[in-house]
Protein backbone atom coordinates (compact mmCIF):
# COMPACT_ATOMS: atom_id res chain seq x y z
CA UNK A 1 0.00 0.00 0.00
CA UNK A 2 1.08 3.64 -1.23
CA UNK A 3 0.65 6.38 1.54
CA UNK A 4 2.08 9.51 1.36
CA UNK A 5 4.46 9.49 3.97
CA UNK A 6 5.18 5.54 4.02
CA UNK A 7 4.56 2.59 1.76
CA UNK A 8 3.68 -0.91 3.61
CA UNK A 9 4.92 -3.71 2.16
CA UNK A 10 3.55 -7.60 3.08
CA UNK A 11 6.08 -10.19 2.51
CA UNK A 12 5.80 -13.60 2.98
CA UNK A 13 8.72 -14.85 1.49
CA UNK A 14 11.88 -17.45 2.33
CA UNK A 15 13.55 -14.71 4.13
CA UNK A 16 10.15 -14.52 5.91
CA UNK A 17 10.31 -18.13 6.81
CA UNK A 18 7.13 -18.10 4.49
CA UNK A 19 5.20 -16.14 7.48
CA UNK A 20 4.03 -12.89 6.54
CA UNK A 21 5.37 -10.02 7.90
CA UNK A 22 4.48 -6.34 7.34
CA UNK A 23 7.62 -3.70 6.60
CA UNK A 24 7.29 0.26 6.30
CA UNK A 25 9.23 1.86 4.18
CA UNK A 26 8.93 5.43 4.70
CA UNK A 27 9.23 8.03 1.45
CA UNK A 28 10.69 10.78 3.92
CA UNK A 29 13.33 9.28 6.95
CA UNK A 30 13.68 12.55 8.64
CA UNK A 31 11.96 11.99 12.04
CA UNK A 32 10.77 9.20 11.01
CA UNK A 33 12.31 6.77 13.26
CA UNK A 34 10.76 8.30 16.59
CA UNK A 35 7.32 9.13 14.67
CA UNK A 36 7.31 5.22 14.24
CA UNK A 37 8.57 4.72 18.31
CA UNK A 38 5.87 7.08 19.12
CA UNK A 39 3.48 5.23 16.85
CA UNK A 40 3.76 1.48 18.06
CA UNK A 41 4.07 3.17 21.95
CA UNK A 42 0.36 4.41 20.93
CA UNK A 43 -1.00 1.10 20.32
CA UNK A 44 0.41 -0.83 22.79
CA UNK A 45 -2.87 -1.21 25.22
CA UNK A 46 -4.77 -2.36 21.96
CA UNK A 47 -1.39 -5.00 20.36
CA UNK A 48 0.75 -5.16 23.02
CA UNK A 49 4.11 -5.83 22.26
CA UNK A 50 4.68 -4.75 18.90
CA UNK A 51 8.38 -3.72 18.39
CA UNK A 52 9.92 -3.01 15.06
CA UNK A 53 13.11 -3.29 13.66
CA UNK A 54 15.48 -1.37 11.49
CA UNK A 55 16.79 -3.23 8.28
CA UNK A 56 17.98 -0.04 7.11
CA UNK A 57 17.59 3.82 6.54
CA UNK A 58 14.89 2.75 4.24
CA UNK A 59 13.45 -0.25 5.62
CA UNK A 60 11.49 -1.06 8.97
CA UNK A 61 10.07 -4.93 10.34
CA UNK A 62 7.49 -4.60 12.27
CA UNK A 63 7.46 -7.54 14.72
CA UNK A 64 4.21 -8.88 15.69
CA UNK A 65 4.12 -11.31 19.18
CA UNK A 66 3.01 -14.73 18.00
CA UNK A 67 0.08 -14.27 20.52
CA UNK A 68 -1.07 -11.29 18.50
CA UNK A 69 -0.90 -13.38 15.29
CA UNK A 70 -4.95 -15.02 14.57
CA UNK A 71 -5.99 -17.69 12.29
CA UNK A 72 -8.36 -16.48 9.15
CA UNK A 73 -11.42 -17.18 10.82
CA UNK A 74 -11.04 -15.59 13.97
CA UNK A 75 -10.16 -12.08 12.04
CA UNK A 76 -13.46 -12.65 9.69
CA UNK A 77 -15.15 -12.74 13.31
CA UNK A 78 -13.20 -9.91 14.24
CA UNK A 79 -14.25 -8.04 10.94
CA UNK A 80 -18.17 -9.20 11.46
CA UNK A 81 -18.03 -7.85 15.06
CA UNK A 82 -17.24 -4.28 14.09
CA UNK A 83 -19.58 -4.27 10.99
CA UNK A 84 -22.30 -5.24 13.05
CA UNK A 85 -21.22 -2.56 15.85
CA UNK A 86 -21.31 0.12 12.96
CA UNK A 87 -24.55 -1.76 11.69
CA UNK A 88 -26.25 -1.41 14.54
CA UNK A 89 -25.06 2.40 15.67
CA UNK A 90 -26.30 3.04 12.65
CA UNK A 91 -23.16 4.85 11.58
CA UNK A 92 -20.13 3.98 9.18
CA UNK A 93 -16.22 3.94 10.31
CA UNK A 94 -14.92 7.54 10.04
CA UNK A 95 -11.86 6.33 7.68
CA UNK A 96 -14.79 4.16 5.35
CA UNK A 97 -16.08 7.73 4.07
CA UNK A 98 -13.32 9.21 1.43
CA UNK A 99 -12.37 5.26 0.29
CA UNK A 100 -16.50 5.51 -0.68
CA UNK A 101 -16.25 8.70 -2.26
CA UNK A 102 -12.78 7.54 -4.32
CA UNK A 103 -14.65 4.29 -5.21
CA UNK A 104 -17.73 5.88 -6.75
CA UNK A 105 -15.63 8.62 -8.19
CA UNK A 106 -13.58 6.22 -9.70
CA UNK A 107 -16.93 3.89 -11.17
CA UNK A 108 -18.51 7.04 -12.41
CA UNK A 109 -15.01 8.53 -14.48
CA UNK A 110 -14.80 4.79 -15.68
CA UNK A 111 -18.48 4.22 -16.61
CA UNK A 112 -17.62 8.22 -18.26
CA UNK A 113 -14.66 6.49 -20.32
CA UNK A 114 -17.00 3.34 -21.32
CA UNK A 115 -19.63 5.49 -22.67
CA UNK A 116 -17.28 7.56 -25.04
Amino acid sequence: MRGTKSDLIIKQGVDENYKTTLYIQPNETENFESNLVTALSEIQGGFPGVTSTKISDSLWKINVPEELKIGHEAHFGQVTSNFLTYLENGELPKWEVPNMITKYYTTIEAYKMAQD
